[in-house]
């Protein structure tokens, strides 16, 4: 046995004597424990350690911890003692060894920060996440999952606005570095109206402190506009997130921010939100549509609405063959449709699919054969007169 691994055996020979004095384990235990531990000390001082070697022995201390636990539990509460907290100590003494050789693997920064989350250390995980960054300014994952503790642990969007701000930095046109910073803002100004809501509290009440913010809010009271902290709530933070995706013209985006927009319906300005992630949707989107609507029927009233309107928006452009079969989905669809608000809603979709169509085509098309059977129906009567300026006329 080298003397390194000598060393880091002796370090924990006070761990296994309170594991005797507390019984939580026998003289047998301890010894299987120490040569176990032995093993792996050795396979990880080889001259060439395999990152294996290091998981395996982790893996090992995360299934003895756990059997601590359950002895410990057993046997009822007691004073904590150095036995509680050394394996812990040791396990992230293996990362910190493991990543001094494989710093360059960002599964295994993750795999530690996930652990002190799980541990609830809130400390290591702030100093992983600083040392990981610095290696690896370029990981999009890595600025996402630490703007996301930031916010969801420690509950301070300001340092998590600014991790999510310098990953972008690094990271030009990163989609997810996009998606999360535009979700972080929608949940802070969803937070602020929950707040005030609870509290009571009005912001344009609300003195902001500083001079210059003193100096702007007397002007918006001057043009009658509102206080930031309300403009903010109302979700203009997310806004400019999509206004700086001005020139970007990628659909997965585009459609992971409507994703995340449709979940916040309670704000404000959701439905310009909505409108702005809506006009940059590809045609295609259509499709989807039609199978959220499937899923949406007889469970969301708030889903069916949003994703109609989609369709009827998305769709303006479509060609002959693909109207037809976006007419069929939405007509089977609305044949399961037992609320009468929602059925009129389906209808009326349906009935202006047709005449957008009818607008720039023959009536011998089979799409104008279906429509004149539509505009037979009681139901659109209202909506026919409606359209009597159309081009198609009789």
């Amino acid at each position: 046995m080298s003397r390194k691994s000598q060393y880091f055996l002796e370090q924990s020979l006070p761990e296994l004597l309170d594991l005797v004095d507390r019984g939580l384990f026998t003289k047998d235990e301890v010894r299987r424990i120490a040569r176990k531990r032995a093993s792996f000390e050795e396979a990880l001082s080889r001259p060439i350690a395999r990152k294996s070697d290091f998981l395996l022995y982790i893996e090992y201390e995360l299934n003895l911890d756990a059997l601590r636990v359950v002895r410990s539990r057993a046997k009822g509460p007691a004073k904590r003692s150095i036995s509680d907290w050394a394996i812990h100590r040791r396990i992230n003494f293996i990362f910190e060894r493991a990543l001094n050789k494989f710093e360059g693997d960002i599964n295994l920064w993750l795999q530690w920060a996930q652990y002190c989350h799980e541990q609830d250390s809130p400390r290591q995980l702030n100093r992983i996440f600083a040392r990981a960054l610095q290696l690896h300014p370029t990981s999009a994952q890595l600025w996402v999952t630490a703007s996301s503790h930031e916010w969801l642990d420690n509950g301070n969007m300001t340092a998590a606005r600014n991790l999510a701000l310098r990953g972008q930095r690094h990271n030009p046109g990163d989609e997810r570095l996009v998606v999360w910073h535009y979700n972080l803002e929608l949940s802070f100004a969803r937070q602020l109206v929950r707040r005030r809501a609870a509290l009571g509290i009005d912001f344009t009440e609300l003195k902001v402190a500083t001079e210059v913010d003193d100096a702007l809010d007397d002007r918006r009271q001057a043009s009658g506009s509102k206080s930031s902290l309300e403009n903010i709530a109302a979700g203009a933070l997310a806004n400019i997130v999509l206004g700086n995706q001005g020139k970007v013209e990628s659909p997965s985006l585009w459609r992971a921010l409507y994703n995340v927009t449709r979940n916040f319906p309670d704000l404000a300005l959701y439905s310009t939100l909505l409108s702005t992630c809506r006009q940059r949707l590809p045609d295609q989107d259509v499709t989807g549509c039609l199978d959220r609507l499937d899923q949406a029927c007889g469970h969301s009233r708030h889903a069916i609405v949003t994703e109609l309107e989609l369709i009827s928006e998305r769709s303006k452009n479509m060609l002959l063959p693909h109207i037809e079969s976006v007419v069929a989905r939405i007509a089977e669809l609305r044949q399961i449709v037992s609320d009468s608000e929602l059925g009129s809603l389906f209808d009326h979709v349906l009935a202006d699919l047709l005449a957008r169509q009818l607008a720039r085509r023959d009536k011998t098309t089979p799409v104008a054969e279906l429509w004149m059977r539509v505009a037979c129906d009681s139901r659109f009567l209202t909506f026919e007169q409606g359209i009597g300026n159309s081009p198609v006329q009789g």
